[in-house]
């Protein structure tokens, strides 16, 4: 402590202090500005499957090429406790396969596919605008 009192009347850094590699400086801002990213993208992904519910967190991003995420959470009145689900997309030369909280339900088909698959080309779409600046898609 003392070491630590004399080094700042001083003016001189004391010698446990660590310094950060310029390499592991840009590693930190490049993963925060991935998160922020995904925050940005998951604020209009939420938006793409309707009004959210009051009371209600959503979220809906693409974490990376084949893992899409949609997750809820809310306060269950009835029950008094607070809820959480997480869906988890993950695109496979099979198909699309969803795991619920954890558990696979099985590759999605149908109605459900062709949703998904219809949110993805508007999330791509919004994004492209209102996060990254591009212009719009133009229609055939």
């Amino acid at each position: 402590m003392l070491h630590k009192v004399v080094s700042f009347i001083l003016g001189t850094p004391p010698k446990s202090q660590k310094t950060v590699s310029p390499h592991q400086l840009s590693a930190y801002k490049k993963a925060t500005r991935r998160r922020d990213l995904i925050r940005r993208e998951s604020k209009i992904g939420a938006t793409l499957f309707g009004r959210i519910p009051v009371g209600h967190n959503r979220e809906f991003f693409c974490l990376d090429k084949h893992i899409w995420i949609w997750h809820e959470q809310w306060y269950d009145v009835t029950q008094k406790v607070s809820k959480d689900m997480q869906i988890r997309y993950e695109f496979q030369p099979r198909g699309v396969l969803k795991t619920v909280d954890g558990i696979a339900k099985g590759y999605v088909e149908g109605s459900e596919l062709r949703n998904l698959l219809q949110a993805v080309q508007t999330y791509h779409d919004r994004i492209a605008v209102e996060v990254y600046g591009y212009a719009a898609p133009q229609m055939a």
